[in-house]
């Protein structure tokens, strides 16, 4: 956890200038800012199941009357976009999570806007050194009390339309409220995915038989080069492969992986070989 989590996620792993070129569309910058060098970040809250607790305070305070079970509520901030790739178990475009700000209770004391206003108020993880005048938040209506709490710190929020007694928005607050949620789906579609990866691997990864203590991963080192290793491991699909990775990689950078590629070997039993008497 400390060699992993500190360089993954927390505003501490990623720059503005990253998420400027990297993780953030053109159609969100279009569409919610005002200028190039702002960056929209999407806030949102969601929730992880839990064991009940012995203790009869956390056990009362983790409950959720509306999911009628224990669980823990976590914020999740995250960037507009994320590139597609294929190694990982989230496989859509989705919002690159930039931080995840948890554990709180579910009681009616910690709604979303009580916990986004706790964590800027506090400055969790340092959020008001990396964020900058005019930065946008992009929120749903749920975060509406934290609305003058940003605008104190000179931050700009994106939120769907409220009616507020109304039969109907104007045109122009309706159109407003589109470009909000074109840009808040990733945040939806992240959230979701991150509570299925349990389920999806139950159901598409089987159990190893194997004895835990015959389970060796063995990583071979290179004396020319150190920026390198190697490792061996059976193919999930054929008994009859298996995999050599080689991995280059440099602790001193943020993304560590240089560079990658697997070899795939196959054992071919032997062919029978004739001898003279079978032949004749």
């Amino acid at each position: 956890m400390q060699d992993f989590v500190p360089y993954h996620v927390g505003f501490q792993h990623v720059s503005r200038e990253t998420i400027l070129a990297q993780h953030q569309t053109t159609v969100t910058t279009e569409l919610l800012t005002n200028g190039r060098d702002q960056v929209v970040l999407i806030a949102g809250g969601t929730y992880f199941f839990c064991q009940k607790s012995s203790n009869n305070e956390i056990r009362r305070r983790t409950y959720s009357q509306h999911k009628h079970r224990h669980l823990v509520m976590l914020m999740i901030i995250t960037a507009s976009r994320y590139p597609y790739f294929t190694e990982q178990v989230l496989i859509l475009w989705d919002g690159y999570i930039i931080s995840s700000l948890w554990p709180f209770f579910t009681d009616s004391l910690n709604k979303d806007a009580v916990i986004l206003k706790h964590c800027i108020l506090n400055n969790e993880q340092q959020v008001l050194s990396w964020l900058r005048d005019n930065d946008v938040l992009a929120l749903d209506c749920g975060f509406r009390d934290t609305v003058r709490t940003l605008n104190r710190l000179d931050l700009q929020v994106a939120m769907p339309g409220c009616l507020h007694n109304k039969k109907q928005l104007p045109a122009d607050e309706v159109n407003r409220t589109r470009f909000v949620t074109k840009n808040r789906w990733v945040i939806e579609s992240g959230s979701y995915q991150i509570r299925m990866a349990k389920s999806y691997i139950i159901e598409h990864i089987r159990q190893s038989r194997t004895n835990e203590e015959e389970m060796e991963f063995r990583v071979e080192l290179c004396n020319e080069h150190e920026d390198l290793v190697r490792a061996r491991f059976q193919s999930r699909h054929s008994n009859n492969k298996k995999h050599i990775a080689t991995v280059q990689f440099d602790n001193h950078k943020q993304q560590s992986i240089d560079a990658c590629y697997t070899v795939i070997f196959i054992e071919i039993p032997e062919m029978p070989k004739s001898t003279l008497s079978t032949v004749t």
